[in-house]
Parts: structure tokens; sequence; C-alpha cells
């Protein structure tokens, strides 16, 4: 894979960033459609940083960011 991919519990949303961080995609599945407008925002933005950050994690080999800091952001994707 060119870059990183964060998904939601269910794989329902799927943010993609490229491996400079640039934003690739979403993805999403009916399911989130009925979403009201800001929740949905919120959660793209959320898979976005997740992807963001494991795509920092990857480049900077955890000189500014631990693997434990990021697997503690996304034990908060909690949808």
């Amino acid at each position: 894979m060119d870059g990183y991919q964060a998904a939601s519990g269910r794989g329902e949303l799927v943010v993609a960033v490229a491996g400079d961080g640039v934003p690739l995609g979403v993805r999403l599945s009916p399911a989130v459609m009925d979403l009201p407008a800001e929740e949905l925002a919120s959660r793209i933005v959320r898979l976005n940083t997740l992807a963001r950050l494991q795509c920092q994690l990857a480049v900077d080999q955890g000189a500014r960011r631990s693997a434990a800091q990021v697997a503690a952001y996304a034990w908060t994707i909690d949808f």
C-alpha cells in the first residue's frame, strides 16, 4: 500500500492518506449516510488524524510519536 488507512470498527467508514500525509479519499458505507452531518464530519476528521499519525510514526521512526501514543489514539475510535 502506498499510504495509510484508518477505519471505523466495522469498516463502515475508511479514510486513506498517502505516504506523505496527503488525503487520498474517504469511503462511506450506506450505514453512515444516515448520521447527522456534524457526527459524520467528526468521525472523518478523527480517522484522518489516526491515519496521519500512523504515517508520521512510520516516517519519523518514533522520533516525535511513539507507537504507544498512536495506539492510544486508535483506542478512541469507538464507532
